[in-house]
């Protein structure tokens, strides 16, 4: 069985990762950190670390996906 990938976003210019954004836990007293990079290569990587002080811990990206929003 082969593999197929459906692109649903290209990040081969940089105003394309204005629709995205990192949110951490920090919104809600926690100390995660995390971002998000376009490549050359045209994708978004999303990394950063996850703490679990103060009784927290996550970070997620979050896709705007209405201009108005950005």
């Amino acid at each position: 069985m082969s593999e197929s990938f459906i692109s649903l976003f290209e990040f081969k210019q940089q105003s394309a990762i204005d629709y995205f954004s990192a949110i951490d836990d920090w919104i809600m007293g926690g100390v995660s950190n995390s971002s998000i990079v376009a490549s050359e290569s045209g994708t978004l990587t999303f990394s950063g670390i996850v703490s679990l002080e103060n009784n927290s811990g996550f970070a997620l990206i979050r896709a705007s996906l209405n201009s108005s929003d950005t």
